[in-house]
């Protein structure tokens, strides 16, 4: 994620060579100081600047590399300068049984940044307090993939495209100062690590932003919570300030870890199970260009979810909020990368009030999905005494029982779903289980008296 911009020092020439176009090249070692992040709006770890490293370039003849010219270093090089001259190291993970979670925190992408992770037998998260306290990775450890995604593409306005989850408090452009902003450490009640960070473009605006995750479940949830507390009116009769809120939290991902094609979108609506696909184009840059695209925008999410999946693979992540907060789901199929806006309604906040958004990420390795209702299967890794195995489940219907079938190899085993209420998002049932032995392949089932769903899995076809 981290590229560094570096003034070269010296020059050590190894070789010079004749490429396939006839045109002198040589490859020289650069002997470098640490000048700054390429971009300033990216952050730069402490004790790094001024920092010498070498790296290895090949330059076209006349053009020579000197002394004195400034080279931007790749990912791998920033990378290996951080780790050379930055004190970094990863708390001590312990292990995470079944029904557990701990939190660790050290440098997980080696950027020299502190980052905090949560995790239970199911899914392991990263969360960036130097990026606005985002998701900056969410793995599914059934499948040991990060299903969030970030190109680390330079914008307009010094914005950079980090990706994971990133919020905005408007529906276009860069999402004010939130998307790097430092959120300082804060404990939050019944959260397993909280932060806060006071706007510096909307005055008298703070978030607080609080994470945890359900200890038996593929279950995380982030709750934001934006305080209004601006200066008196100098005059005793002056306006009350007020402030205008439209929050629009942005997931980039790559189900499967791969930003390609066999991405889909499921939004249900009112009419119908909307079913798109990503696709590459990357001449054309529709979003970046200011050009709204409402085709690809949709109300009514009434159940509250959107489902992305891999059609080969069929992992999947879903991801709830609000219905009664949701204005509309709008999708990036074609640009970049994969990206979901969940655009809730506008707010008008008055002085000494608050407002709370919440989201919830569920990961799977199977689905089945309408425009009502969303079934997710999935599978945690090994620990002791077996393998993990949940399900996950959320409808706009209310009657009815809340059981779900499992099938492993053939063998079935009815459980209750538990009922977790997650504030800003709703209701969302699960139940999990531990087997000892792994199946070939397994299935759950909800049936109700409106519809029927099943999620089904196969060792084999997993391993595609």
């Amino acid at each position: 994620m981290l590229k560094l911009l570096a003034k070269v020092k010296k020059t050590r020439r190894l070789d010079s060579f004749r490429g396939e176009d006839g045109l002198l090249r040589s490859r020289v070692h650069c002997y470098v100081a640490i000048k700054s992040a390429a971009r300033s709006t990216m952050k730069l770890p402490k004790g790094l600047k001024g920092k010498s490293v070498r790296v290895l370039r090949t330059y076209i003849h006349p053009w020579e590399i000197k002394p004195g010219d400034l080279i931007v270093l790749d990912t791998n090089e920033s990378r290996a300068a951080v780790k050379k001259h930055v004190r970094t190291s990863v708390g001590k993970r312990a292990e995470v049984g079944f029904g557990s979670k701990n939190v660790t925190v050290g440098d997980f992408n080696s950027d020299g940044l502190k980052e905090y992770a949560i995790e239970n037998a199911f899914l392991r998260s990263i969360i960036s307090p130097d990026y606005g306290a985002r998701i900056l990775e969410l793995w599914n450890l059934g499948t040991d993939k990060n299903e969030l995604y970030g190109e680390n593409n330079y914008q307009a306005g010094g914005y950079i495209e980090i990706g994971g989850v990133e919020e905005s408090l408007s529906r276009v452009g860069k999402p004010v100062d939130l998307w790097n902003a430092v959120y300082k450490k804060k404990d939050v009640a019944g959260s397993d690590v909280g932060f806060e960070h006071s706007l510096k473009k909307k005055e008298g605006l703070k978030e607080v932003k609080s994470f945890f995750a359900l200890p038996d479940a593929p279950v995380l949830c982030q709750l934001s919570t934006f305080e209004f507390k601006p200066k008196k009116p100098k005059k005793k009769k002056g306006k009350i300030p007020e402030t205008e809120l439209e929050y629009v939290p942005r997931i980039f991902f790559a189900i499967g870890e791969k930003a390609d094609y066999r991405n889909l979108f499921f939004i249900p609506t009112d009419e119908q199970l909307v079913r798109s696909r990503y696709n590459t184009f990357p001449w054309w840059t529709r979003w970046g260009g200011g050009i709204w695209i409402w085709k690809k925008k949709w109300h009514a999410v009434k159940p509250g979810f959107v489902l992305l999946a891999n059609e080969l693979t069929n992992e999947c992540m879903a991801v709830f909020a609000d219905p009664n907060e949701l204005s509309y789901a709008w999708i990036g199929n074609d640009r970049w990368t994969p990206r979901l806006f969940l655009a809730h309604h506008p707010r008008k906040m008055k002085a000494k009030t608050s407002v709370d958004y919440g989201l919830a990420f569920s990961l799977g390795i199977s689905y089945d999905v309408s425009k009502n209702s969303l079934l997710v299967l999935s599978k945690g890794r090994r620990v002791k005494g077996g393998t993990p195995y949940a399900v996950i489940y959320r409808s706009l219907f209310r009657a009815g029982p809340r059981k779900a079938v499992f099938t492993f190899d053939g063998r079935m085993k009815t459980v209750e779903l538990k009922k977790e209420r997650i504030k800003g998002v709703g209701d969302i049932y699960y139940s999990s289980l531990l087997l000892e032995a792994e199946p070939e392949k397994a299935s759950v089932d909800i049936k109700t008296s409106r519809e029927q769903l099943r999620a089904s899995w196969r060792k084999d076809e997993a391993a595609v």
